[in-house]
């Protein structure tokens, strides 16, 4: 997890100290974040902050860097009382290009419920050609699928686990992710 807001980053300037102090280094957060996955090969970065990127970092720069490092990362984006409009925007340029979403947080509570959104567990429906079918969220909608085999993927770190699912007409199933002794399994309820 990144956090910013209240640090600050430096840089050579007019200041009395020869210092140029700027807010919020959202770029160097990131792509320093990005480090933090090197031994794994998907995950998600929370960035949570109060402000905008100031530090002259370049927000188009993380999706590349993402790409540059092979891992499938995702970066979420609180942002805790955010009131320009251009603001958000570019706190949402840096989150979308990632597979990321951007979420307000205007008090302690919106705050919870945006970090519960960014930590819930993806899933992916994969048929027999390799094509992602369908894909949720764990606790979320019914997805409807055609008959045939799939492979059902749950997105974890440091690797994902499938199963191996048949939907057969007018059938309805649900599945239970459970971690026991720090190993995930899936089983059909």
């Amino acid at each position: 997890m990144a956090l910013s807001g209240g640090e600050s980053c430096a840089r050579a300037g007019m200041g009395s100290l020869g210092l140029q102090l700027c807010g919020y280094p959202l770029v160097l957060s990131v792509l320093e974040a990005i480090k933090d996955f090197e031994k794994s090969t998907n995950g998600s970065i929370i960035l949570i902050t109060d402000g905008i990127e100031n530090c002259s970092g370049d927000i188009t720069s993380i999706g590349p860097a993402i790409k540059k490092s092979g891992l499938e990362l995702k970066v979420h984006i609180v942002g805790f009382d955010i009131k320009e409009k251009e603001s958000r925007d570019e706190l949402e340029a840096i989150a979308k290009p990632t597979g990321g979403i951007y979420l307000e947080a205007n008090n302690a509570t919106e705050l919870l419920t945006s970090l519960q959104q960014t930590l819930q567990v993806e899933y992916q429906i994969i048929d027999e050609k390799g094509a992602v079918a369908a894909k949720g969220f764990k606790g979320g909608e019914e997805v409807k699928l055609r008959e045939g085999s799939y492979t059902l993927r749950i997105l974890l770190a440091p690797s994902p686990l499938d199963l191996k699912v048949t939907v057969e007409p007018g059938t309805r199933e649900a599945y239970v992710l459970k971690k026991s002794e720090n190993k995930w399994t899936v089983e059909k309820k």
